[in-house]
């Protein structure tokens, strides 16, 4: 059974995960590529 405080806990673990994501796709669209990877994760 899922409880409040674990909800919250999950929210900010998918937002945390959706956040490197965002940082990936980034970094490979920008001019900079795949030497900005490292950086970025």
């Amino acid at each position: 059974m899922r409880t409040i405080e674990n909800e919250k806990k999950l929210i900010a673990r998918v937002r945390w995960i959706r956040g490197q994501l965002e940082a990936l796709e980034r970094a490979l669209e920008s001019e900079a590529g795949f030497s900005a990877l490292p950086r970025a994760l």
